[in-house]
C-alpha cells in the first residue's frame, strides 16, 4: 500500500516500554491471584472498561477531540468527521483486553487499590522477558500536552498521506488509521494516576456480530513468542456485579527466571518462605522476596 512506504510518519504511535531503563515491573494483586499466576503460568487480561479508573478511554477520547480543534482549520471538517467516526465507534469493531503492570515495585496507594489493601504482593517480572509476548506493551504517558500532540500528529500526518491514497483505497485507509488511534486511547490516562507509573500490555480483540442483536468476541492470535502468538479462548468471569471479559495470556514460554523477585506488602502475614516455596514448587527460579518498607497496617 503506497502510505505504508512513507516511512517518516512510523514515529507516531507510543513507543513501547523501555526495557533497559525499567527492567523489572511489578504486578500488584492479592494472594490468590498470584497463586494462580504461578501455578497456571498465565495472566490475566481484561476488558479496559472494566478497569478501576471509571473515565479510562473517555479521557483520551477527549484530549483527541481537543486534537481535532487545533487541526480542523488545516485538515478540514470532513476528514476530521471520518476519522471521529471510527475513533469513537471503534469498540464496536475492536475490544482492548490489557494486563497491568508498575514500573515502582513498593507503593502505598497500589497496595491499598490493587493487593488486597497492602496484604497481597508485587511481582516483580523480567521486563524484557515479558516484552516477548505477542501484545504490544507501551509506559502509559499521563501528560495532557503529550496526549494532544500524539493525536494532533497523528491526524495531521494521516491527512498529509491521505492526499496520496488511490481514492478507491482511501475507506480502508481510514479504517486503519482510526483502529490505530483507537487502540491509542488506551496509552494514555489522567494525570491524577501518574504517581502508579502504569506499564500496560494489550492484546486487541475483534467484536463481531452475530444475527440480529447478538455479539460475540473472537482472539485472532499475534505475532511474537510462540504461545502467546496462538488465538486464545475469550472466557468470562463477575465482577461487582457485572460481567468482564477476559483472555489467559500463555507465559510458560519465557522461562523460568521470569520472576525476579516478589515484594510482600505492608500487611502481609507471608514470612516470605512460604512464597519462595511456591515459586520453587511452581518451577520459578531464583526470585528474591523482599518486604514492602511501606509503614501502613
Amino acid at each position: 500500500m503506497i502510505w505504508r512506504k512513507q516511512k517518516k510518519y512510523s514515529f507516531i504511535k507510543p513507543p513501547p516500554l523501555d526495557c533497559k531503563k525499567h527492567e523489572i515491573i511489578y504486578h500488584y494483586c492479592n494472594l490468590d491471584a498470584f497463586l494462580g499466576i504461578i501455578n497456571t503460568r498465565k495472566i490475566w487480561f481484561s476488558d479496559v472498561n472494566t478497569l478501576n479508573d471509571y473515565s479510562e478511554s473517555h479521557w483520551a477520547y477527549d484530549r483527541f477531540i481537543e486534537a481535532v480543534n487545533l487541526a480542523i482549520g488545516d485538515v478540514g471538517e470532513d476528514f476530521v468527521t471520518e476519522l471521529d467516526e471510527r475513533v469513537s465507534t471503534g469498540q464496536l469493531r475492536s475490544l482492548p483486553l490489557v494486563a497491568s503492570f508498575s514500573i515502582v515495585g513498593d507503593l502505598l496507594s497500589q497496595w491499598r487499590s490493587y493487593a488486597n489493601d497492602g496484604g497481597g504482593v508485587a511481582i516483580g517480572f523480567d521486563a524484557s522477558k515479558l516484552c516477548k509476548l505477542s501484545t504490544r506493551n507501551v509506559e502509559v504517558i499521563y501528560s495532557k500536552e503529550e496526549q494532544v500532540n500524539h493525536f494532533y500528529t497523528m491526524i495531521r500526518a494521516s491527512h498529509d498521506t491521505y492526499q496520496h491514497v488511490p481514492k478507491n483505497k482511501r475507506r480502508k485507509f481510514l479504517d486503519e488509521i482510526g483502529h490505530i488511534m483507537h487502540l491509542d486511547l488506551v496509552c494514555f490516562k489522567n494525570p491524577a494516576f501518574s504517581e502508579e507509573g502504569e506499564v500496560r500490555f494489550m492484546r486487541a480483540v475483534g467484536v463481531l456480530k452475530v444475527g440480529e442483536s447478538g455479539w460475540t468476541l473472537k482472539d485472532s492470535g499475534g505475532q511474537g513468542e510462540r504461545l502467546s502468538s496462538a488465538k486464545l479462548p475469550i472466557k468470562f468471569r463477575p465482577r461487582a456485579n457485572g460481567i468482564v471479559a477476559f483472555i489467559e495470556m500463555p507465559i510458560q514460554g519465557l522461562g523460568d527466571n521470569l520472576i525476579r523477585n516478589v515484594v510482600l506488602g505492608p500487611k502481609s502475614n507471608c514470612n516470605g518462605v512460604e512464597i519462595s516455596m511456591a515459586l520453587n514448587a511452581a518451577g520459578f527460579r531464583d526470585a528474591e522476596v523482599t518486604k514492602s518498607s511501606a509503614t501502613y497496617r
